[in-house]
């Protein structure tokens, strides 16, 4: 299994970003990163 190919993120540092948040099952991101907030795969807090 490919778990990179579950995000639309281009860049890897922002794929573990959001499939860390992922795993982690997190509420909620704390990212000020407009290509992660544009994405909107996980909730984000601080934009």
């Amino acid at each position: 299994m490919n778990i990179f190919k579950s995000t639309k993120a281009k860049e890897l540092h922002d794929k573990i970003i959001l499939l860390t948040t992922k795993a982690l099952k997190a509420d909620a991101l704390l990212t000020n990163d407009k290509e992660l907030v544009n994405l909107q795969e996980v909730h984000i807090i601080w934009t």
